[in-house]
């Protein structure tokens, strides 16, 4: 599900039952396992991966790892 006035970049992948709350910024070449919910207005980087189950509650920079709920840095990538 992508929600009201969220802006999604290119190439991005979302596996089943993603969900992107309104007015989110997704960047480009993103990864999103299934299940996840990036809550209202935050913002995500490039090349990022969240990990199934994720609940994106705050902004993301580029390159990161996510896991958990609420979602948390795992690692940075690159």
């Amino acid at each position: 599900h992508i929600a009201h006035g969220a802006k999604i970049g290119k190439h991005n992948t979302l596996a089943n039952g993603c969900i992107i709350e309104g007015s989110c910024e997704v960047g480009d070449y993103n990864t999103f396992g299934a299940g996840v919910i990036v809550q209202t207005k935050v913002k995500i980087g490039s090349h990022c991966i969240f990990g199934s189950g994720a609940v994106v509650t705050k902004d993301v920079e580029d390159n990161s790892v996510m896991v958990g709920n609420p979602a948390r840095l795992l690692r940075k990538n690159g």
